[in-house]
């Protein structure tokens, strides 16, 4: 299945989100844009289902949504998290779905007739989730092993819906778990451990492959420690090239032996959200980039090789980038492309 994006002519995609509050405009965008690699957009300013953390409560035990505040809270229910077992064990993904309310571009995109072997898709990743979900002492949930365990599978399973919705359409499912906490680690604001973050990725990843077969990336935005990633089984590492592409070299070794394996790295050469402006050129960009592919031949990987096991994105989802930007972001990303494949 990986092999497939070999054949990819133009290898580019997005993360996930668009600054649109219209789903039509944002799903012909994408359509437009990505011939070869299309995304269903998330659209948070359209409506706070579209968040990150709200747009994967649907089927989750023990999470109530308080509307009027915007807030989501964990609430113990043994009955909840009965059920939710049942329904794991009995592989009823349709109980974990999204629905049109909380993805309208996912619902929007799949009423076209998109001419492309391939099919994106995102959702949180259990790093972000568990963090960012508080019991009622205020304590997120990474803390806590039982609901760890509870909430990977969650993820898993509404990742695997995706991925049986995008078969469904005769597409290869790309599915990316979106880490932005990631980039505190090590901080003291997130004091969670190296074997914690790398315990839970190979628990979703391997509950993952068990049940479905899929190519699944993982992506951050900020500056973290990739060997997590790059040592995990994963396909594709997703990363804000742009703002960190240097610190990303300091693992080389885990890079080498990433690509030998002919899994991909996304880089996300254009930048997004206030780091973008009009003096944003693609030759500047190239410049940047050629750094990267110049240091790395240096310590023995080849340029050529490099780009092989190549995509390219935007730093981040642009959700909250000048919708006057976007346009000219992909344009970015197709200069990109034809430049170096």
């Amino acid at each position: 299945m990986l092999e497939e994006i070999k054949k990819v002519k133009n290898k580019i995609t997005g993360i996930g989100s668009l600054p649109y509050d219209n789903v039509e405009i944002g799903v012909e965008v994408i359509c437009s844009y990505f011939k070869e690699i299309p995304y269903w957009p998330q659209f948070p300013k359209l409506n706070f289902y579209e968040g990150m953390i709200i747009q994967v409560i649907e089927g989750l035990p023990c999470i109530k949504f308080d509307a009027e505040n915007k807030l989501v809270t964990f609430e113990f229910s043994e009955e909840e998290i009965n059920e939710f077992y049942e329904k794991f064990e009995n592989k009823d993904y349709e109980f974990f779905k999204f629905s049109e309310k909380f993805a309208s571009g996912f619902y929007s995109i799949f009423k076209k007739n998109i001419d492309s072997n391939f099919l994106k898709g995102q959702l949180v990743g259990p790093i972000t989730f568990l963090s960012s979900v508080k019991d009622k002492d205020g304590k997120a949930l990474i803390y806590n092993e039982f609901f760890e365990d509870l909430y990977v599978k969650s993820l898993v399973m509404k990742g695997i819906w995706q991925v049986r919705k995008i078969k469904e359409k005769n597409k290869i499912p790309i599915i990316f778990y979106d880490e932005p906490v990631m980039a505190s680690y090590g901080s003291s604001f997130f004091p969670v451990s190296e074997e914690k973050i790398f315990s839970l990725i190979v628990s979703l990843i391997s509950e993952f492959r068990e049940k479905e077969e899929a190519i699944i990336g993982m992506h951050c935005c900020g500056n973290t420690n990739w060997s997590i990633f790059l040592k995990n089984d994963i396909d594709i590492l997703s990363f804000d090239t742009y703002g960190y592409g240097d610190k990303f070299l300091i693992y080389f070794e885990e890079i080498k032996e990433f690509i030998k394996k002919g899994k991909y790295i996304a880089w996300g050469v254009i930048p997004v959200g206030q780091d973008f402006s009009e003096k944003i050129n693609f030759e500047k960009l190239r410049k940047k980039f050629d750094e990267i592919l110049i240091s790395l031949d240096g310590k023995g990987l080849k340029k050529e090789k490099i780009l092989e096991n190549s995509i390219f994105t935007p730093s981040c989802g642009l959700g909250f980038t000048k919708k006057e930007y976007v346009s000219r972001i992909f344009d970015l990303l197709i200069e990109f492309s034809e430049y170096y494949f």
